[in-house]
């Protein structure tokens, strides 16, 4: 039966062409809807498009999104309604969409507000997969119609690339050989008509029919099963390996792991997810390394999430609330609950976390509620208070022209967070969005100007509250004695080579990365009210088995807690 619906059953161009028609008319309609519209912004003049609806993001949003979710609705509702009222409910969500891309208050040009229409549009094409399949016991169904639709959608993007080029090649033969001249634009039309008709075209007609595919998992091609098996298999054992070195050094050295962890964690998780979704038909088929994999793949991923979580909740107490950050906290829940489903269901069922991902993943991009939204709310509510508790401006109003002047009374840590705040606002959300706390029209600078002279005045302020520290000695040890008969090892250490500053400690590294010695930089010049004294024992210092000696000392603190501009040179006696 499947040998039937591998093809769809097409023999020539026009029987896929009214097959499409047929089963997907409102879909078919709206792919010749964005053909024509890309058409006439390649081919028609700029004087005529401007301040046309062509030059609206949101209008080709909408054009993009319509296609995948009218052919999704007829997918979920094929055999469940007849045609007449499944076509209709189809073009209803398509009106339904264009309306929320009509009145929607977001701005396509910058990222967060494109987001509330790219998360629908990647949930539409998302559900050609699994809109047929949301009732239970369907993973077989959905895996086989999945792999199927894969196929196809490779080997239309071929057919097109191939007819693309093949067209483009003969345009540019002719022009070369006859003189004919043509346009650059006909090249641009050459690939319009086969990515934005052809290839949509034969897609409708082969997708295959939901209700036919089989229960039992296909044999499929050997390629897959070395990608899966011989190849992210190994990669994931790779990946898995190194976090579980990383867990256990941290765990040794009792240390906060690094934010960058869960870009890795989240990468070992997802991969995890597609090679049990590429390979699940040796799942199936008992195969015994994967067996081992997905009993093991959840339980072993655990420690790794609250390795994650750490880091995650370190970046907000570093950083504070962004946008991106609360959806790599989102991610890390995504990660908890398939990890927690996969132990459960031991790696058989491959639906729930692919629908649960987009999802997720949708809820948090659009409405009131979205991430986004929040951050914008958070930053607005942080830059108030800090405005009105410092009583900076006239009447907790900005001039951008005085800016520097009008926050000279900001320490450094208010300095920084008012000039982040700002640039992040200005970037994400447009200048305009920052212009509640100005008095002049800063929605309509240059935003390289903007940007600049928020930067300019904010750095001058931090510069103002920093505390310089500096101490060399040239022979302050000089005929003196220095008792080292209790160390075992001596290093010497400077800043190119074997430091990283840690909360207003320098820590000092030995031969093998480890921490050897801690030197409580911050601590030192607390005990001195952060005055310079060039006497070496106010620098010197004898810890837990350890005596250090710095040899020249440089740098500026930013607030009681942040060392910048550090230069350091010295010797450590450590016992190990």
């Amino acid at each position: 039966m499947l040998d039937r619906i591998n093809t769809f059953r097409w023999q020539s161009i026009t029987e896929t062409l009214l097959n499409a028609l047929k089963r997907f008319p409102v879909a078919a309609t709206a792919t010749i809807g964005l053909c024509i519209s890309l058409l006439l912004l390649v081919n028609l003049p700029y004087e005529q498009l401007k301040g046309s609806i062509l030059y609206e993001p949101s209008y080709w949003y909408v054009w993009v999104g319509a296609l995948p979710l009218a052919a999704s609705i007829v997918l979920c509702f094929e055999n469940r309604l007849n045609p007449t009222i499944r076509h209709s409910v189809s073009l209803l969500a398509v009106l339904l969409w264009s309306l929320y891309g009509y009145i929607s208050n977001d701005t396509p040009e910058h990222f967060f507000g494109a987001l509330a229409f790219i998360a629908p549009i990647v949930t539409f094409f998302s559900s050609l997969f699994w809109a047929a399949f949301l009732k239970k016991d369907t993973d077989t169904s959905f895996w086989n119609f999945s792999y199927l639709l894969c196929i196809q959608i490779l080997t239309g993007l071929l057919f097109a690339s191939v007819l693309a080029a093949g067209l483009s090649l003969a345009l540019f033969s002719t022009d070369t050989l006859f003189g004919c001249e043509f346009k650059s634009e006909m090249y641009s039309n050459i690939h319009v008509l086969c990515y934005t008709l052809f290839f949509p075209f034969y897609l409708l007609g082969n997708i295959p029919i939901a209700s036919i595919t089989e229960t039992k998992t296909r044999s499929f091609a050997q390629a897959w099963k070395i990608l899966g098996l011989y190849i992210l298999l190994p990669l994931l054992i790779l990946y898995g390996t190194i976090l579980y070195a990383y867990l256990i050094k941290i765990i040794i050295q009792w240390q906060l792991p690094d934010g960058w962890v869960s870009a890795l964690v989240s990468i070992l998780t997802i991969g995890g997810t597609i090679t049990l979704f590429i390979l699940y038909p040796l799942c199936i088929q008992k195969n015994r390394p994967l067996k081992f994999f997905r009993q093991w793949f959840g339980i072993l991923l655990l420690p790794l999430l609250i390795l994650m979580t750490v880091g995650i909740i370190r970046r907000f107490q570093d950083y504070g609330i962004t946008t991106n950050r609360l959806y790599v906290l989102l991610l890390n829940f995504w990660c908890y609950t398939t990890a927690l489903y996969t132990i459960f269901t031991s790696g058989k069922k491959i639906k729930i976390p692919f629908i649960s991902f987009i999802l997720l993943f949708l809820i948090s991009s659009i409405g009131p509620w979205r991430f986004s939204e929040i951050t914008r709310y958070t930053m607005h509510k942080r830059i108030d208070t800090l405005i009105q508790n410092n009583k900076l401006g006239t009447n907790n109003l900005l001039t951008f022209d005085s800016l520097e002047t009008q926050c000279t009374q900001l320490d450094s840590i208010d300095a920084t967070r008012l000039q982040d705040d700002l640039l992040y606002l200005t970037e994400n959300y447009g200048a305009k969005d920052i212009q509640v706390w100005f008095t002049d029209s800063v929605s309509s600078m240059q935003f390289s100007k903007l940007t600049q002279g928020i930067t300019s005045a904010l750095n001058r302020s931090q510069e103002n509250h920093r505390i310089y520290f500096s101490y060399y000695q040239s022979d302050s040890y000089e005929g003196k004695n220095i008792n080292i008969k209790d160390y075992q090892y001596a290093l010497f250490f400077d800043e190119n080579s074997n430091i990283r500053t840690n909360n207003g400690n320098v820590e000092i590294l030995g031969p093998d990365s480890t921490v050897v010695a801690v030197y409580p930089l911050v601590d030192l010049l607390k005990k001195q009210n952060y005055k310079v004294n060039p006497n070496d024992t106010v620098w010197s210092f004898r810890g837990n088995n350890t005596y250090i000696l710095p040899l020249s000392l440089d740098g500026y603190m930013n607030n009681p807690q942040e060392i910048g501009g550090l230069y350091i040179k010295g010797i450590v006696f450590y016992n190990p």
